[in-house]
Formats: structure tokens, C-alpha cells, sequence
């Protein structure tokens, strides 16, 4: 098990098996040309929401191109007092090749 201790509360996990903190994504995010989000189904408790829902979409990732959908994805957020704030997400789409 790997700890970030004192970094922020984020990662994304990919379909391929890799994943990225925060700093990472930001310095190489997904290439996102249209998107479409369907069946949303959320739960919230306190100050933490969770959200499924599918996605088409056309996007590439670290330029591999994935399939348009529709694919499951996961969102996990936090209420920071101000706003809500991304701390987790899970892609499941799968690359096109």
C-alpha cells in the first residue's frame, strides 16, 4: 500500500491499470471532444457524494483513443464548505485498438 501523506485526497484510475494523482493528471489530462452523461444515479451522505453514471463520449487518453460508449465511470466528491470538490474518479472505458 502506497500513502501520499500531506498531498491532496486525489486519484484516477484508468481502465488500462494506471492511475494518476493529482498533479499528474493536471500535467497531462484527457483530450475530451464531445461528451454525454446518462443514467445518473448518486448518493450522498454528509459531505461526501458518490456518482455512477455512463458516458459517450470522444476523448483520447495519453493519445490512445478509447471507445465512445456508453461505459461506466465513478465519481466520489467532497463539499469543501464553498463548493464541491472531485476527489476520486474511475474510468472504465476501454481503448478503441
Amino acid at each position: 500500500m502506497t500513502l501520499a501523506v500531506g498531498l491532496p485526497a486525489f486519484l484516477i484510475q484508468r481502465a488500462d491499470g494506471s492511475y494518476l494523482n493529482r498533479q499528474q493528471y493536471l500535467a497531462n489530462p484527457a483530450k475530451v471532444s464531445s461528451l454525454v452523461i446518462a443514467r445518473v444515479v448518486a448518493r450522498q451522505r454528509g459531505g461526501t457524494l458518490v456518482a455512477r453514471y455512463e458516458v459517450t463520449t470522444s476523448e483520447i487518453i495519453n493519445g490512445q483513443p478509447y471507445l465512445k460508449g456508453p461505459l461506466p465511470r465513478l465519481s466520489v466528491f467532497n463539499w469543501n464548505g464553498a463548493r464541491w470538490q472531485l476527489v476520486a474518479h474511475s474510468n472504465f472505458a476501454l481503448p478503441a485498438g
